[in-house]
C-alpha cells in the first residue's frame, strides 16, 4: 500500500501510527524475510498454552477479593499458589535451581578472600501498613476501586543484615516522618530495645 498511497492515507485506512508505518517501511527487510512462527498470538485459539495451573480458581480468587473492595497484591496470589497449587511451585522452583547454584559458586570465588565473620548480607524491605500497595490486581476490564478504610498512607522500612556466619544483626527501622520532629524526638526513645530507629521523610535508606 505504501508503494501506491502515502503514509498519511495508509494510516488512516489501517489505523495504525504513522511512526510505526516509518519503522515498518524501515525495516521491511528484516520483516519479509523472517522465517519463525507467523502465529498471531492475539487471535483465538491460538497462541501460547498456559503453563500456570487452574485459571478459573486464580480468577475466582481475584474476583473475590476485588467485589469486596480490599487491595489484591501479588503476595496474595503467592498465598494463593502455596495453597492451592504445591506441586506446581515446587516444580517451578526445582527450575530455578540451577541460577541459585551458579550465583553461590561465583559469589564464593569472587569473595573467597574474606571470612565469613567479614561479608554481611544487607536487605532493607519496605514495610506497608493501614495503606494500598503501588499494584493492585484485577481482572481485565474489572473495577480497581478499594474501599476508604485502605487509603491511608503510612509506611517504614526494616532493614535486616546478616552475616556470613550465620550472625543475625539487629534490624534497623526507619520510620515516616520529619527527622527531628515528633516521632523521633518523642517516640522512638519508647521502641522496643534492641533494635535501631532513625526518621526519614520518605522511609528509605539515604
Amino acid at each position: 500500500m505504501l508503494e501506491t498511497m502515502s503514509v498519511y492515507k495508509v494510516s488512516a485506512a489501517l489505523d495504525v501510527p504513522r511512526r510505526t508505518l516509518r519503522d515498518w517501511m524501515a525495516q521491511r527487510h528484516e520483516i519479509l524475510a523472517y522465517d519463525g512462527n507467523l502465529k498471531n498470538m492475539k487471535l483465538e485459539p491460538g497462541g501460547r498454552y498456559e503453563v500456570f495451573p487452574d485459571p478459573p480458581g486464580l480468577i475466582e480468587l481475584i474476583n473475590h477479593v476485588r467485589d469486596n473492595e480490599r487491595a489484591l497484591t501479588t503476595t496474595h496470589l503467592i498465598l494463593w499458589i502455596k495453597a492451592k497449587q504445591r506441586e506446581w511451585l515446587t516444580n517451578y522452583l526445582a527450575t530455578k535451581q540451577q541460577r541459585t547454584y551458579e550465583f553461590a559458586a561465583e559469589f564464593h570465588r569472587e569473595y573467597i578472600a574474606y571470612g565469613k565473620d567479614c561479608v554481611y548480607n544487607v536487605d532493607e524491605t519496605g514495610i506497608y501498613y493501614d495503606m494500598p500497595p503501588r499494584y493492585i490486581w484485577a481482572v481485565r476490564g474489572g473495577s480497581s476501586k478499594i474501599s476508604s478504610g485502605e487509603k491511608h498512607s503510612l509506611r517504614m522500612t526494616a532493614v535486616l543484615r546478616v552475616r556470613a556466619d550465620g550472625t543475625k544483626l539487629s534490624i534497623l527501622f526507619i520510620m515516616k516522618g520529619v527527622p527531628g520532629g515528633r516521632i523521633e524526638s518523642g517516640e522512638l526513645a519508647t521502641f522496643p530495645s534492641g533494635h535501631h530507629y532513625a526518621v526519614q521523610e520518605r522511609a528509605w535508606m539515604d
